[in-house]
């Protein structure tokens, strides 16, 4: 039985986490054994590996270089576990994975997961760029580098990554949880005080300068207040009251109609409350929430950013990067086209059962480990 160690960051909830709790929950092979590390902190997801039966340990390793001891403690660990594959999962755990592989004497076969585009390296942290180009230098040396979209692929091969080890495996879905649910949806819409004659557009992420909500936040400025049916949900981390960022809109957008519900958790709950998703980060690969919001049959409006336009195909509107009057004009259409449209949620639905399920997903990596 081949074992295999994933190293992550943190388990909280977000695309990569959130990916490999999907992975790993799906992958029914029975000649592997997974194993989790997280290395900073616990997280939602943490609990929920370890109710579907992975052994997952939680180091709290905050800084690599001030707590050298716990650094120890998890070279001491994977050498217990004596992995077959070393599989890490973003830039920083990428970079660990590759510092443990020379901590033995036979070595582990050393996978490396990246999911995120390199439009841009600006509005990365300093750290985060030095491990980028480190990454860059080692990356021939490394078996296998899974991509979850062509265009991160493609973009770290200009950087100057290693082609020959490069792979694109997409995000799957399970189509049981990400799916309409009336009950869920006439839940939540009671909860937050939304009649059902009132449109809801969604927009679940993080507070970061790459998602870009400053943009869809001005564009909707004169579609709020000569739309008086019309609610926005905001979801995700820093996406609240206490957020100083959404006070700059406050005389500009009506408060009532601006929902920022920070974290939640069952997040398939509140996609069934939206009738329209948005997505207008600046860069992304492979946007789990695209596929989490088309696979519960929305309407999606998102920039041109990653795989987005294979992603969605002809089922949504995409606007070009950064274009908050593109962005106006696609919501305006959306709602003025709003019962039409509820064709193309269904078509969104579809396209992931047909292209992104998680069982093409979890076959795919089954393949390159048993290969290894």
């Amino acid at each position: 039985m081949k074992k295999i160690v994933h190293i992550i960051g943190d388990l909280s909830i977000g695309g990569t986490e959130r990916a490999l709790f999907t992975l790993l929950t799906n992958s029914h092979n029975q000649e592997f054994k997974n194993y989790v590390i997280v290395l900073t902190g616990k997280g939602y997801f943490l609990d929920e590996l370890k109710n579907a039966g992975i052994r997952v340990f939680a180091l709290n390793l905050n800084s690599f270089f001030t707590s050298p001891l716990k650094l120890f403690n998890l070279i001491l660990l994977v050498h217990k576990i004596k992995p077959d594959i070393l599989q890490g999962w973003m830039y920083h755990s990428n970079l660990i994975v590759l510092l443990l592989k020379y901590t033995f004497i036979r070595k582990p076969i050393i996978f490396w997961n990246i999911r995120q585009s390199l439009y841009s390296l600006v509005n990365e942290k300093k750290t985060t760029v030095i491990v980028i180009k480190v990454l860059k230098i080692f990356s021939p040396f490394v078996e296998k580098i899974i991509y979850n979209s062509n265009t991160s692929k493609i973009h770290h091969q200009d950087f100057g990554f290693s082609s020959a080890s490069s792979f694109v495996i997409p995000n799957g879905f399970n189509t049981e949880i990400w799916k309409f649910n009336e009950k869920n949806r006439k839940e939540i819409r009671n909860r937050l005080k939304i009649d059902e004659n009132e449109l809801v557009l969604g927009y679940v992420g993080r507070f970061h300068k790459i998602k870009n909500i400053g943009l869809l936040l001005n564009a909707l400025i004169p579609i709020m207040n000569s739309h008086l049916n019309l609610k926005v949900v905001f979801i995700g981390k820093d996406l609240d009251n206490n957020n100083p960022f959404f006070k700059k809109f406050d005389n500009y957008l009506p408060k009532n109609k601006i929902l920022k519900l920070g974290i939640c958790n069952n997040i398939s709950h509140y996609l069934s409350a939206f009738d329209a998703f948005c997505l207008c980060s600046n860069s992304e690969a492979f946007p789990n929430v695209l596929g989490e919001a088309m696979s519960s049959s929305l309407f999606c409006i998102s920039s041109n950013v990653g795989d987005v336009p294979y992603i969605l195909g002809d089922t949504g509107l995409i606007f070009p990067n950064n274009d908050m009057n593109a962005l106006r004009n696609a919501i305006e259409y959306w709602i003025k086209n709003h019962q039409a449209l509820k064709v193309k949620g269904k078509m969104a639905r579809h396209r992931i059962e047909d292209l992104f399920k998680t069982e093409f997903t979890a076959n795919q990596y089954t393949a390159l480990y048993l290969n290894k």
